[in-house]
């Protein structure tokens, strides 16, 4: 990766915002990557910062945790964490993992500016996407600060609301097939149960709150409307390649009975397993 055959140690540029952000007392505003090792299974680290970062996850794995409500976000290649002022918060890399990630950080009234202007969302963990649109678009943002002086630090502001536009953008256009892709993966391999959504989102690299804003729009229903029509697909593949038995599939697909099955089957498709069953073998 070209990205991190320039970068391959950590590396910063900070540069200093004048005027209001300075007599705020936090005049931070940087950018730069960084490179860890995980140590153990999962030993977390405590942030409370009194500034903004966006820390984008270019390689390695790990855990966000919240502090207030204990909820744990899944984090790999491709995702956000949010470091907001004042929110306590507990992150960890999985052991024995190469972590690399590029950060974006900002003063606190430069933040609340822009979440005041719905610019920024406060989902603490998100799927922005990978891949060399991504990485291109970081490296030319690091090269803006490079060349930037600290007496034009204001422009880069309209920089830094450029990329965090750009991480929602990507997020919502390009990173749709994959994010659906992988969320089908999810619910298919999981058929059998009720895997409830903060599970998918946590597999998928997502909060709760943005699983279940996204999709509807993605696939056009409801999780549970999804997931029926999938285990559905499923029984019908099951009833025409396999000698198994309804009781048989029923079980498999992880319903109460085979009556349960069968009402839902109907219900869906407009025939009943077993006539389904009888009018396929006639073709």
């Amino acid at each position: 990766m070209e990205i991190l055959k320039k970068y391959p140690t950590d590396y910063t540029v900070h540069r200093n915002l004048p005027g209001t952000y300075e007599n705020s007392g936090c005049s931070v505003f940087e950018c730069g990557f960084a490179h860890r090792k995980g140590k153990g299974n999962h030993i977390f680290t405590k942030f409370n910062t009194n500034y903004y970062s966006a820390v984008y996850v270019i390689r390695g794995e790990g855990l966000y945790k919240d502090a207030k409500t204990g909820s744990e976000y899944t984090v790999t290649p491709g995702c956000i964490i949010q470091r907001m002022p004042g929110v306590e918060h507990y992150s960890s890399i999985s052991k024995n993992s190469d972590w690399t990630e590029f950060y974006i950080s900002a003063a606190s009234p430069l933040f609340f500016a822009l979440t005041e202007m719905k610019q920024i969302d406060t989902v603490p963990v998100f799927y922005a996407g990978k891949g060399n649109v991504i990485y291109e678009k970081i490296h030319s943002y690091v090269e803006e600060f490079e060349k930037t002086e600290s007496y034009h630090s204001n422009k880069l502001i309209n920089n830094f609301v450029n990329m965090m536009f750009f991480y929602k953008t990507f997020s919502d256009s390009d990173n749709k097939k994959h994010l659906t892709d992988k969320i089908a993966k999810v619910v298919e391999a999981n058929l059998n149960v009720g895997i409830p959504l903060n599970t998918i989102a946590e597999e998928c690299g997502m909060s709760y709150a943005s699983l279940r804003k996204i999709f509807p729009k993605l696939f056009g229903c409801s999780m549970e409307q999804y997931r029926i029509a999938m285990r559905i697909n499923k029984a019908k593949s099951m009833i025409i390649n396999n000698n198994m038995t309804i009781k048989e599939i029923a079980e498999e697909l992880g319903y109460y009975d085979s009556y349960a099955f069968s009402s839902q089957f109907k219900h869906q498709v407009g025939l009943s397993p077993q006539k389904f069953a009888r009018e396929w073998k006639q073709y």
